[in-house]
């Protein structure tokens, strides 16, 4: 059932797109589309509105509608064409977003007090932008009445149809925007709270229970949807509830974000650290304070943190007033010392990159300082042309198709006429992916004591060794992997990732301006394996495609402790790359399900979040549960685990993915 209503989404938008192809405006394609799509999905009478499928449609229309899924032959979306410019970079795995679709996070609590109709009745409709959107809000209130519903067209008066107001203009969101990944709730404990009343904890849990378990099931669901609880204010009995529910029902989705602030009571962070929760992934942490002050640093007043948000994998983000643009940019930091070594050539693409930074010979860096400043060269030469390349990407999608329903939700898109992407939103964050910045630090401190402090090896040798992937170069690699390493808690290791990683913002925050933010990110998910097959061996003492670090943590082969980890990622700051970085922590069951446990990974918690963190994931699936998954999946059908911004069932991860999640539990990260 899954994958045909998967189908029917796809062959009612390809059909549409093809049908509207002639619209008047980008803008009035997407409505026309939208429209199209919502007056087109075959109903089903569900537990909640806006189900659909073919399993309840007459024997001659299900057929018919096979048919018309077979002659929907090629795929609906449409994307810019890849920039000249970074093609030569897409075999190293650098990329720039296909336009910056989906990743959104709305402020529900507008629509659950006063309805759609709310939107509708500010709109000018003697103007065609304004009649535009209007169009994709009675498409919204006509397809809600054909399943006999009042919301999210008037405003909610129960729980019950709250759930069911965030459901309908979610999955609204969902197909106005026509990709199915990371759309999150935003605030859900906040927004509820005021139709909580009469209800007791048990019974809210039931009704978020039934709520997961069918968000699982529909054909966009997404494994990335972020929902906030707590903030400033702690928890409240729905905050409370939604825990309870994500214990229970031990599902991928929704991501349970927790935000903690310094006055959560020790007794409610416990509600976090359960068996049912850990063992499945969840949740991730939230340093509150911590987050503040990372979104400060973008420039964002005081009054718009107030109500920040997590959102899809890892985003700080204001709901409703910002729009970002969270796979932005993907660059791959190690090669920018593949140019310095390598004469401005890659290693696997020997023709000198021409970027405008002169190459220099090897016998030309008559110290370390020169080489890292090669090195920061060929990085700001990533950032001069990939920043670019995400802007004239998402104007390109901008003039093909354009989303209508989702501009009443987003803050200024009224006044100006635009469409969040096309100028209309507040504030815009691009997020540039960092990919193996820690390799990067790591690497350069290679350098840095084995060449240039004490001279045992010189440059050519590492080249050379790195070439052949460290064959015949045993003793340089043992040596490699005696010395410090980030995540160590070294004092000297630690202060080049901080040294790089500030200039590495410097060199991102140069690209800001009024309501542009360029925020840099270590986030990975699990993109550290399969862009770590892309890149060749590293001088931190990395085999050739072998997985890089992951998110702010290290490589799989280092080994410290909690603490070490934890005190080298406070080392730098965090509040510079707000992107998103979560750092990745495996509990030993046996230590932390006891009263002790709890308490003493509490206190480790609340350390890293209050001391800088921004965001700590968990997990404490056994490795040993994981192997015997390898062999015999069919015996583990629902275990999960948390790959980095979401949670998946360990079975449909391939078997490189699983490797690497096996060693990392085996060492604590």
């Amino acid at each position: 059932m899954f994958e045909q209503s998967r189908n029917i989404l796809r062959t009612l938008l390809a059909e549409g797109v093809r049908q509207f192809s002639d619209s008047a405006s980008p803008l009035r394609k997407g409505a026309d589309v939208f429209t199209y799509l919502l007056e087109g999905l075959p109903r089903c009478v569900g537990e909640y509105p806006g189900t659909f499928g073919l399993e309840h449609l007459p024997l001659l229309e299900r057929k018919a509608w096979e048919e018309r899924i077979r002659a929907a032959q090629s795929s609906p979306f449409i994307f810019g064409s890849e920039p000249p410019t970074i093609s030569k970079f897409r075999e190293l795995g650098f990329s720039v977003d296909n336009g910056g679709q989906g990743h959104i996070t709305i402020s529900y609590d507008h629509v659950l007090q006063n309805g759609l109709k709310s939107f509708y009745e500010q709109l000018d409709l003697s103007h065609e932008f304004d009649r535009t959107v209007g169009d994709t809000l009675l498409a919204v209130k006509q397809f809600a009445e054909s399943y006999h519903c009042r919301v999210p067209w008037e405003p909610a008066r129960c729980f019950d149809e709250a759930l069911n107001s965030v459901w309908l203009v979610y999955e609204a969101i969902v197909l106005s925007e026509h990709v199915p990944w990371s759309y999150s709730w935003g605030r859900m404990d906040q927004y509820l709270l005021p139709f909580a009343k009469g209800l007791s904890r048990s019974e809210m849990k039931n009704k978020f229970v039934s709520f997961f378990h069918f968000f699982n099931q529909v054909p966009f669901k997404d494994d990335a949807c972020a929902l906030d609880i707590g903030g400033p204010d702690g928890f409240n009995e729905v905050s409370r509830a939604i825990i309870d529910a994500v214990a229970e029902v031990h599902l991928p989705a929704p991501l349970l974000a927790v935000r903690v602030s310094r006055n959560l009571p020790n007794e409610d962070f416990a509600l976090l650290l359960r068996k049912e929760l850990l063992t499945c992934g969840q949740p991730t942490f939230y340093g509150e304070e911590s987050c503040r002050k990372a979104l400060k640093r973008r420039g964002l007043p005081e009054y718009e943190i107030e109500n920040w948000a997590a959102s899809s994998c890892m985003g700080l983000m204001i709901p409703g007033r910002e729009w970002q643009d969270m796979w932005g940019a993907v660059l791959q930091m190690t090669t920018a010392l593949e140019l310095a070594l390598n004469h401005g050539s890659f290693f696997l693409m020997p023709p000198p990159v021409p970027c405008g930074v002169p190459p220099m010979k090897l016998a030309d860096y008559d110290c370390f300082e020169t080489l890292y400043q090669q090195v920061l060269r060929y990085i700001r030469y990533f950032f001069d042309v990939f920043i670019p390349a995400e802007s004239a990407k998402c104007a390109v999608c901008m003039k093909q198709l354009q989303n209508a329903f989702a501009v009443p939700f987003h803050d200024n898109c009224l006044a100006r006429k635009k469409e969040m992407r096309d100028g209309g939103i507040r504030y815009r964050t691009m997020i540039v992916e960092t990919m193996g910045l820690a390799n990067l630090a790591d690497s350069l401190y290679t350098l840095d004591q084995l060449v240039f402090t004490q001279k045992k090896y010189t440059l050519e040798k590492i080249l050379t060794a790195l070439k052949n992937d460290f064959t015949g170069a045993e003793e340089l690699l043992a040596e490699i992997h005696a010395l410090p390493k980030y995540g160590q808690n070294d004092e000297k290791a630690d202060a080049l990732m901080r040294r790089l990683s500030a200039d590495v913002a410097d060199i991102a925050e140069h690209f800001s301006s009024n309501g542009f933010f360029c925020a840099p990110s270590l986030h990975t998910l699990d993109h550290h394996v399969s862009y770590g097959q892309r890149i060749e061996a590293t001088a931190d003492g990395r085999h050739a495609h072998a997985p890089l670090a992951k998110n702010a943590g290290t490589g799989v082969e280092v080994q410290a402790t909690h603490t070490q980890r934890i005190l080298s990622t406070l080392s730098w700051d965090q509040s510079r790359f707000s992107g998103g970085q979560p750092l990745d922590l495996w509990i030993n069951p046996a230590e932390w399900d006891t009263s002790d446990g709890i308490y003493a990974y509490t206190k480790l918690f609340r350390t890293y979040l209050e001391g800088g963190g921004l965001q700590l994931q968990v997990n404490g699936a056994d490795p040993e549960t994981l192997k015997d998954a390898m062999t015999h999946p069919e015996q583990y059908p629902d275990l999960t685990v948390r790959i980095g911004g979401f949670s998946v069932r360990f079975v449909q991860l391939d078997a490189r993915k699983q490797l690497d999640l096996i060693k990392r539990f085996s060492n604590g990260i």
